[in-house]
Parts: structure tokens; C-alpha cells; sequence
């Protein structure tokens, strides 16, 4: 609700605020809602069995396939927007950073050519990337989610992932480090008092900005190295679980919701 309040609000605003680095956050915003629609399509009815089961109730791997329209939209709506808003939050702290270094190249960035490199960078590279991943089959569906993403039972896949996330968050700290140093400096060159408390507010902004992105980036990594450490232990013993649900439900008479079979080992995520 809240990304697609700022992408009305971007609409509605006036021709200032829709040149860069301003309109990067619209796109990202635009980028986030639709990504937003991806994870709610589960929710519809019969939906989550459609996109990430196949007819017989099995798990979809390995995708798409014949019978898997479903399954590629969702991959489609969730992957796509989410890569470009990466791609659109590195285009917006460089011109931001171009911007603080030199207040008057901002508006070289209002320019066609020049906004055409970002459009093309941001839409475009999710595009091919998508299109590699439904050629090679890497699309997994997920139980717990509802969606199919990439990765989920191919780590190599899910690492090559991650290291496209990695390094558009080197790229983009980077870049909001030089606008914090430039910011400083400037700070401090400022001789009048009026502009001194805007750099300060300038200074807090991307500061508070820069902690939370930070305490988020780690919080995903983390997930994702508990993941990958213990990925083949829950497989495991999920399938000791259901052989054991298997065994007990030969048996005459016995209520397989009161057996004593168990997952010894699960997720606590």
C-alpha cells in the first residue's frame, strides 16, 4: 500500500520532481507494486496449488514445462520488478551522488540519451536474465511461499543470484558513501548557517537510509546462509517423516494424526 501511495503521489507531483535522481524512487515504487501483486496471486483461490504443484500434487522443479503458464507468471511478476528496482536503487545513489558532487550535471541527467542508459540497463538486463533461467529450466516452485523463484533446490543458481544482489549493494553503498563524504565536506565549506542545517538533513537522510538497508541486506543473507547450511538436513529428514507416515498408516486402525513419527529436524525461521 504504502509503494503504490508514492507511485500516485509521483503522478501527481509536479514536473520537478519526475527528473532524476527524483524519478528513480518512482520506478522502484512501480517496480515494488508489481512485485507485491506477484506474491499475492497465491492467495487467490486454488491458485497456490495451481502455480507451484503439478495435477498429481507433486512439487514443481525444474521449470517451466508444458502445463506451467502459471508457475512462469508468477516467476515473471516476482523476479522481473524486483531486479529492476535493484537495478533502478544502483541508477538512483549514482545520480545522486553526481548531483552532490556537481549541483548543476543534475539536470544533464533529465536528458533523453541520458535517461535512456538507465531505462535500458534496468529493464532490459532482468528481461534477458529471465529469459536464461526459462531456457535452462531453473525455476522451482515453493510450498511454503506459494510462488516459483529461482534457486530453491539449485544452489549454484541461487548463489549466482546473490552475487548479483551483492554487488549492486557494493555498487550502491559506494555510491551513497562518496554523496555522504561529499556532503560533509561541503558541510563544512558552508560558511552560512541556513545551508548548513539542509546538509545536516541531507547528511541524517542518507545516513538513517543507509543503516536500515544495511541491517536489512544482512538480515537476507542471513536467512539465505541458514538455508543453504541446513537445506539438506531438512530434506532429509522430511523424507524420514513421510516414509515414517507411510509405514504407520499400513497398520490396522491406527490414526496417523497421533503416530509417533516426527520431523527431527526443521526450519525455525
Amino acid at each position: 500500500m504504502t509503494t503504490l501511495l508514492t507511485v500516485v503521489t509521483f503522478l501527481i507531483t509536479s514536473k520537478s520532481a519526475k527528473k532524476h535522481p527524483a524519478v528513480s524512487m518512482y520506478f522502484i515504487n512501480l517496480c515494488l507494486v508489481i512485485t507485491c501483486i506477484g506474491w499475492l496471486v497465491p492467495f487467490f483461490p486454488g491458485a497456490r496449488d495451481a502455480i507451484v504443484c503439478f495435477p498429481d500434487g507433486t512439487l514443481r522443479q525444474q521449470q517451466p514445462k508444458s502445463d506451467a503458464v502459471l508457475c512462469a507468471v508468477s516467476f515473471f511478476l516476482v523476479y522481473c520488478p524486483l531486479m529492476s528496482a535493484i537495478i533502478w536503487f544502483v541508477c538512483w545513489t549514482y545520480a545522486l551522488t553526481i548531483q552532490f558532487q556537481n549541483p548543476g550535471s543534475a539536470k544533464r541527467y533529465s536528458k533523453k540519451k541520458r535517461k535512456a542508459y538507465f531505462h535500458i540497463i534496468a529493464w532490459c538486463s532482468p528481461i534477458v536474465s529471465f529469459s536464461c533461467l526459462l531456457a535452462f529450466k531453473q525455476i522451482d516452485g515453493d510450498s511454503m511461499t506459494g510462488i516459483c523463484f529461482v534457486g530453491y533446490n539449485n544452489t549454484v543458481t541461487r548463489s549466482l543470484f546473490l552475487v548479483f544482489i551483492s554487488a549492486a549493494t557494493i555498487s550502491a553503498g559506494y555510491f551513497l558513501g562518496c554523496s555522504l563524504l561529499t556532503l560533509i565536506k561541503r558541510k563544512k565549506e558552508e560558511g552560512n548557517e541556513r545551508n548548513r542545517k539542509k546538509y545536516n538533513r541531507n547528511i541524517y537522510r542518507i545516513g538513517v537510509f543507509s543503516v536500515c538497508a544495511v541491517f536489512l541486506i544482512i538480515c537476507t543473507f542471513a536467512c539465505h546462509v541458514y538455508y543453504f547450511l541446513h537445506q539438506e538436513e531438512w530434506k532429509e529428514s522430511l523424507r524420514d517423516y513421510i516414509i515414517c507416515l507411510a509405514g504407520k498408516s499400513g497398520e490396522m486402525n491406527l490414526d496417523v494424526s497421533h503416530s509417533m513419527c516426527s520431523l527431527k529436524k526443521k526450519s525455525q525461521m
